[in-house]
């Protein structure tokens, strides 16, 4: 159903009434106050036609989508154009061998039209098929995107930037059930990236929208979260399909392990997270502007490890009912009413290599309830971050002090991205606390020129000028110009000196580098 420019409406769906022995397309125009206009059947006697997306067109017609049954048992894309009193203008059919089939369609910037669905000619499970076509339904590309199972696509629009976003279910790249698969393609229907959401029951995502903040907002089905049974899921993302809120997802239930990383969790009038009764590893994640941070209930999750909990309105971590879990790397700064509450005496969660204001003196307990759990390595500064963003900036305290030695190995066995939050290394030394890690381009030293040498009082000296972008310099000699360098020293400033005697006969060569002292000392160490 879409409201029509008269403020009526337009539906789309099928009826039996009108065809004998099978159903037909059935469009309906109502007044604004539901009452019918008119009505349309499109379809053949005794095969089955099935209607599932309308649109009124730019020029005041519809334009509508769905299967079409042919005699071979076999279904197909079915498109039809009507005038602006749904008298068919033109259809067309698109298929191969198998069952295809029209879910949604829009029209395009350009005058025409894009179709998704799914097809089982083209691929070996039931796949999304994208259609695009002119503005007479001809056909001027494809795309098939598929994966192991049948993955399915619910709705299609075209984004600000002439591509198009697609929502649907998937098998193939999910957490073992059906998930909201959410597509992004360019304008001729090459997949840029998808996302999939979900939890361990059956989410559905029926419908999607670009935002005025350019990410996306979808609607859907889940039996993962909720009260129990299938309930409505919304869920916003930003313009790349990370997760920012939604009405569910940021309650995590019924023994849930999902894993929630590189996501902002903000402008929630409740706690960003209610973990409940679950054990999910949440990481690298800005959880701000909220009501509240984080809260744990009956929950202890292995890792809540290297997450910015900042400038949330009261509480930023909360632990009821026996909730024990272990955090690592993580900011707790600046929240409203406590950085850490405790309510009852079966909570102890552990914190290691975090850096939480007021430290564990500061820790908010409910009447009669002592704070009994590790607390080990945890520094009490402000974080310094960058104007206006949670990065932290080079004289940051939280910089290489998390939890020390980690390597990719490692992180990978705490399921923490290889990435932070902006995209960056974790690992450029050791690793910082939070979801952003500080990095800096580090831009190549030019090579030395100007290179002197001088010898007195048998000692030989090399200078040269300093260069741009270099921190130090490294001195390799040989004995032969042609033979193997080996190396010799660093030296911190445009100049080097050396004993000799006169029967030295070495060759030199220096080469700039962007090492500083204390990464030279620490590598020495």
């Amino acid at each position: 159903i879409e409201q029509t420019d008269d403020y009526g409406f337009i539906v789309t769906g099928i009826t039996y009434s009108y065809s004998p022995g099978s159903s037909d397309f059935w469009l309906i125009k109502t007044d604004q106050d539901g009452n019918m206009e008119w009505d349309k059947s499109f379809g053949e006697p005794y095969e089955n036609e099935y209607s599932y997306s309308v649109q009124q067109t730019s020029d005041g017609g519809y334009i509508m989508t769905g299967k079409y049954s042919t005699l071979s048992s076999s279904y197909d894309v079915w498109l039809i154009k009507t005038d602006k009193n749904g008298n068919e203008i033109w259809n067309k059919i698109y298929g191969g061998v198998n069952e295809d089939y029209g879910y949604s369609v829009k029209e395009t910037r350009d005058g025409g039209y894009i179709i998704v669905g799914g097809s089982t000619s083209y691929s070996a499970t039931y796949a999304v098929w994208l259609i695009k076509t002119d503005s007479s339904g001809n056909m001027l590309w494809n795309s098939i995107i598929d994966g192991q199972f049948n993955d399915k696509a619910f709705e299609v629009q075209e984004t600000i930037d002439g591509g198009f976003i697609i929502a649907g279910q998937t098998l193939s790249f999910g957490g073992g059930e059906n998930d909201f698969w959410l597509i992004k393609t360019d304008s001729n229907g090459n997949e840029l990236w998808d996302k999939t959401v979900g939890g361990p029951s059956d989410d559905f995502a029926y419908s999607v929208e670009q935002t005025s903040d350019g990410g996306y907002v979808m609607a859907g089905t889940t039996s993962s979260y909720g009260a129990g049974g299938m309930d409505v899921w919304l869920i916003k993302t930003d313009s790349y399909g990370n997760t920012i809120y939604g009405s569910a997802i940021i309650a995590i239930n019924a023994n849930s392990k999902l894993t929630m990383q590189n996501s902002i969790i903000n402008n929630f009038d409740d706690y960003g997270l209610f973990i409940n009764n679950s054990s999910p590893t949440i990481s690298s994640n800005l959880i701000t502007g909220n009501r509240g941070g984080i809260k744990f209930t009956s929950s202890s999750p292995q890792f809540v490890i290297n997450n910015t909990i900042v400038d949330n309105d009261s509480i930023g971590l909360y632990f009821d009912v026996d909730s024990d879990p272990q955090l690592m790397n993580n900011i707790i700064y600046g929240n409203g009413a406590e950085e850490v509450y405790i309510n009852n005496n079966d909570s102890d969660p552990i914190f290691r290599y975090n850096n939480i204001e007021g430290g564990s003196s500061g820790f908010g307990l409910n009447a009669g309830v002592i704070y009994t759990g590790l607390y080990e390595s945890n520094i009490d500064t402000d974080p310094l971050y960058v104007t206006d963003t949670y990065e932290l900036q080079e004289i940051s305290e939280c910089k290489d002090t998390g939890y020390p030695g980690l390597t990719e190995q490692t992180l990978s066995d705490i399921n923490l991205p290889l990435t932070d939050l902006k995209g960056n290394p974790r690992l450029g030394g050791e690793i910082d606390m939070g979801a952003y890690e500080y990095y800096v381009v580090i831009e190549a030293p030019d090579s030395p020129t100007n290179i002197i040498t001088s010898v007195s009082s048998n000692i030989l000296t090399i200078d040269w000028d300093m260069m741009l972008n270099a921190n130090s310099y490294l001195v390799y000699s040989s004995d032969d110009p042609y033979g193997t360098f080996e190396y010799i020293e660093t030296v911190f400033e445009n100049t080097w000196s050396i004993p000799i005697d006169a029967n030295t006969k070495k060759f030199y060569y220096i080469i700039s580098s962007s090492a500083s002292v204390k990464e030279v000392k620490k590598s020495l160490r």
